[in-house]
């Protein structure tokens, strides 16, 4: 299902006590945020997956995707591109 921003703060503002609305929002931005995380590391492990033949189930890649900040999956994003085996990918990390 997918909602305009504007009809879900409309929603809110309507619906939710003053004082509890910027909480609300704040929550909305945090699964936002977490949704941008995890599509990163989905197309990473996709990557991954087509480059360098790695399993997805490969535990060792998982975990590193799964503990990784935002920046080290787009670090680990480009490194991709010129990396000649998965280790590349992850070096320093």
């Amino acid at each position: 299902m997918d909602i305009e921003r504007g009809v879900v703060h409309d929603l809110v503002k309507e619906n939710v006590p003053l004082n509890m609305e910027g909480k609300i929002m704040t929550i909305a931005e945090q699964w936002k945020q977490d949704g941008r995380i995890e599509g990163r590391q989905a197309i990473i492990q996709r990557q991954i997956t087509k480059r360098f033949g790695k399993s997805i189930t490969d535990m060792d890649v998982q975990e590193r995707l799964r503990k990784a900040t935002p920046e080290q999956l787009d670090l680990w994003a480009e490194r991709i591109l010129d990396a000649k085996n998965v280790d590349e990918v992850f070096k320093d990390n």
